[in-house]
């Protein structure tokens, strides 16, 4: 082969094998341990109605019930525990002024949730021991930068 063919030949194998190793370094993996999770429905906040506020103890056992993992959010109190609660201000299901990391847990466990008062917002830990893994859970973590808790 002549010296001048040879030269192209190989750069355009070498672009040829980048490329092979490029597309093998960004297709997605296959994670066979979460295929389950991916066949389950999920309660966003969970299973909650005119009834059941969002987030409320009663919503995530409806939705244990009914089968259906549960997709919630937590933020951290004033006192620097995780609270369940999904908007950034808890005004639209409270019915207060402030953001979670406003309030310590013990305030936030007592407020009424969607003008419920039978239902507050609970903490993390007392959802996680309601599931005790019935179902699959997402979470998703609300911080902003001026959500650190303060010392008190």
């Amino acid at each position: 082969m002549p010296p001048y063919i040879s030269i192209p030949l190989i750069l355009l194998a070498v672009f040829a094998a980048l490329f092979i190793l490029y597309l093998l370094a960004v297709r997605p993996l296959r994670r066979p341990h979460t295929a389950h999770y991916m066949r389950v429905a999920y309660a966003h906040r969970g299973l909650h109605d005119a009834d059941l506020p969002e987030n409320s103890m009663a919503a995530f056992e409806a939705a244990c019930q009914a089968g259906y993992g549960i997709e919630l959010d937590v933020a951290l109190s004033r006192d620097g525990e995780v609270m369940v609660f999904h908007d950034l201000t808890l005004a639209r299901m409270c019915g207060v002024e402030g953001k979670i990391s406003d309030y310590t847990a013990d305030e936030l466990r007592r407020m009424p949730l969607g003008g419920h008062p039978e239902h507050t917002i609970p903490d993390f830990r007392t959802v996680l021991e309601l599931v005790n893994g019935r179902v699959p859970l997402v979470v998703e973590f609300k911080v902003e930068a001026s959500d650190k808790p303060d010392p008190l």
